[in-house]
């Protein structure tokens, strides 16, 4: 049995749906510190006029309080739910399923969580299901002996799950210690997802966008697609 680990981070790109459609059980890794630099709060959609545009969730800073993803709590005092809508509104009006999508999308953000982890996941939760991936989804909090970190961490994850092959992605492989993986009688293999170009509004290709970029431009169906043909 497959088994996958990640961050549940906002708005993920195509890959991170890739790997999750690939494993047999999928852990989001809710309670660990949010990495200074990642897409844990934020990501990228493409502008109207072809740029970047950066969505970010504020979070309270909660005093003696770790930042992990399951205890950082969005900060709906700034009303940034609705600057995201606009941004995307004015990103995507005019993309061929916006009007099919954007629903689901306001839906989702317009809702209040009471942690940055929650929050993502019901996201991705409802993103897979657009999709139809019907991987089977658990949280790391309720698996995970706190004291563990990162390869023992992730084996005793694969462990309590019943795994016997763990899926990684291309940028751990200098943080796996492969050896040890091997001695808990763990296979490894590692993620092959390359981002396919598709057609976008607006002037050039942007690649590394939020799926959602994909949801307004080229529907659920050729995403699926795209899923099944990035079966490595």
């Amino acid at each position: 049995m497959i088994v996958a680990i990640h961050q549940p981070n906002y708005l993920p790109w195509l890959g991170y749906f890739h790997k999750m459609k690939m494993a047999d059980v999928f852990i989001f890794l809710d309670h660990v510190q949010i990495p200074g630099k990642g897409l844990a709060n934020k990501n990228y959609i493409k502008g109207k006029d072809g740029s970047k545009v950066l969505l970010t969730v504020p979070l309270k800073r909660l005093k003696g309080m770790h930042s992990s993803y399951n205890e950082s709590v969005p900060d709906y005092a700034q009303q940034w739910q609705k600057e995201h809508l606009n941004k995307i509104t004015d990103a995507y009006r005019k993309a061929p399923y916006f009007e099919q999508m954007f629903p689901l999308l306001e839906s989702l953000l317009m809702m209040r969580y009471d942690n940055l982890s929650l929050m993502n996941m019901a996201i991705i939760k409802s993103i897979c299901n657009q999709l139809g991936i019907h991987t089977k989804l658990m949280v790391a909090s309720a698996l995970s002996n706190n004291q563990l970190h990162k390869n023992e961490r992730n084996i005793d994850l694969v462990k309590q799950v019943g795994g016997n092959t763990y899926l990684s992605g291309q940028g751990a492989k200098k943080y796996n210690d492969e050896a040890l993986f091997a001695h808990h009688e763990i296979n490894m293999t590692y993620q092959s997802f390359e981002m396919p170009t598709y057609n976008q509004i607006g002037e050039g290709f942007v690649a590394q966008l939020s799926v959602i970029d994909l949801l307004f431009n080229v529907g659920l169906e050729d995403i699926a697609r795209m899923l099944s043909h990035h079966n490595g």
